[in-house]
């Protein structure tokens, strides 16, 4: 399973990745946009969150310039601790936030190859799948 860490405002990018047939364990998708999440009860839901990183092989956290990522250090922080392949995509965000500076984060800049970094890991079947999907899903 991959965990993907990101704003909000992407999910449906990642809802589209899944439904595809990308093994995505990332709840918080599902969530719907802020407005839906105003009644949230926010502890059980980062209780969710951190399953499920623990559940996932690699985390891939994707990064934006001039963009707050305090929930995104959370996961990353989690993921790095039980020793999964984390992996950076888009704007290198090193020089704001030391921890993605860790040695053992892999920094790539497109999302077709973080997912196949990230399928390889999953098997042949997903690196496959990863492959043969049109770019435009990766965008």
């Amino acid at each position: 399973m991959i965990y993907i860490a990101s704003k909000i405002r992407h999910a449906d990018k990642w809802k589209r990745l899944r439904n595809a047939g990308i093994p995505i364990n990332s709840n918080w998708i599902d969530l719907g946009d802020l407005e839906q999440q105003k009644n949230v009860e926010w502890g059980e839901i980062w209780k969710q969150y951190l399953t499920d990183v623990r559940n996932c092989y690699t985390l891939i956290f994707y990064t934006e310039p001039y963009v707050n990522y305090n929930g995104v250090l959370t996961e990353v922080s989690a993921a790095l601790a039980i020793g999964l392949n984390v992996i950076q995509v888009g704007f290198d965000r090193s020089d704001d936030y030391k921890i993605f500076k860790h040695p053992d984060i892999k920094h790539v800049t497109d999302l077709k190859h973080a997912f196949s970094v990230a399928c390889s890991h999953e098997g042949s079947e997903c690196y496959e799948l990863c492959q043969r999907l049109p770019e435009e899903l990766f965008i």
